[in-house]
């Protein structure tokens, strides 16, 4: 066996150490058209890349609203107090509405920064809080996501009602196993998605028509005892491929050597290490990570040994 010596230098940027290529577009609301917009409603024209798929009117909230409109502000708003999942901005939808009998839930609508692939996989992830002044939780089973293969240049307009053929079509996060009710802090739904070729749009939200929610009474609500109103904070959407966190596998019977193109340092026990592949094959190495500074943020001569992700302790 021939031995090789190597020596690695990379340049991490912020990408790679997500782990996945993250196909919605503005996925947690932070991109607007202004500094600070004041306008309540979620559409194209305030948070980029979102709108509202019908006339109804789904809400973003920013910390910059904090002293200006209070209502909509980050984290105390009109309808609880919620920090941002991530950065200083969420999103919110009714998803269930006495006060509008009908099929009248609200639905945040994104955009894709590259049509799905006919037959890939995708996973799909958003993180999701009840507002802890309204006084109904739903059924997790409910909400979902509806993908749409869409050309048109602005966003598209659908007509949201109970006989609607989404309703059928629509992928549900979770199965009929638990209440959405964390009144504190943040629940991941995840599910998985077979794409069906050319989607470059989705919509989130309460797909069940009203008569069919399952839903109960919380107890001690701050506001509106008398009407049921169960009202949604919204962050952080991922869509992406299943595979692009998978690393190349380890060669078995050639002396090359092979790098992951991505890794996910987020402790889950899949991919949270970025190491070299096939490391055996030589007789030293040494692998040196930079930031995008210039900063030297990992050394290793260990072959063993993989970089976490972090930098003297923090991520």
């Amino acid at each position: 066996m021939k031995y090789l010596k190597f020596l690695f230098v990379l340049l991490f940027l912020p990408m790679l150490c997500f782990g996945q290529n993250n196909l919605a577009l503005n996925p947690s609301f932070e991109d607007r058209t202004t500094a600070c917009p004041q306008q309540g409603g979620i559409r194209d024209e305030i948070s980029m890349y979102w709108s509202s798929p019908d006339t109804l009117t789904p809400d973003l909230f920013q910390e910059c609203q904090n002293g200006q409109n209070d209502a909509l502000g980050v984290p105390q708003n009109f309808i609880g107090r919620r920090f941002a999942k991530r950065g200083q901005v969420y999103a919110g939808i009714i998803s269930l509405n006495s006060a509008m009998p009908g099929y009248d839930n609200e639905f945040v609508q994104g955009k894709l920064s590259l049509p799905l692939l006919k037959d890939s996989i995708y996973c799909i992830s958003f993180w999701i809080s009840h507002a802890d002044s309204s006084n109904y939780y739903i059924n997790a089973k409910h909400i979902g996501v509806w993908f749409i293969n869409y050309k048109g240049g602005y966003p598209p307009t659908v007509t949201l009602n109970d006989s609607l053929p989404f309703i059928q079509q629509k992928i549900a996060f979770v199965p009929d196993t638990f209440y959405l009710e964390n009144d504190s802090g943040w629940t991941e739904l995840k599910t998985t998605y077979k794409a069906k070729g050319g989607e470059t749009y989705f919509i989130i939200g309460n797909f069940a028509p009203t008569n069919t929610i399952i839903f109960y009474y919380k107890e001690n609500t701050i506001t509106n005892p008398n009407r049921i109103l169960a009202y949604y904070y919204l962050d952080e959407v991922s869509i992406y491929r299943c595979n692009d966190t998978l690393p190349p596998p380890v060669p078995k019977d050639t002396a090359y050597l092979n790098l992951p193109t991505a890794f996910s340092p987020n402790a889950d026990g899949q991919n949270d290490v970025f190491s070299v592949l096939g490391a055996k094959y030589v007789q030293s190495i040494e692998l040196r990570v930079y930031n995008r500074w210039g900063q030297e943020v990992f050394y290793t001569n260990q072959k063993e040994t993989g970089w976490d992700g972090t930098f003297k302790g923090q991520p």
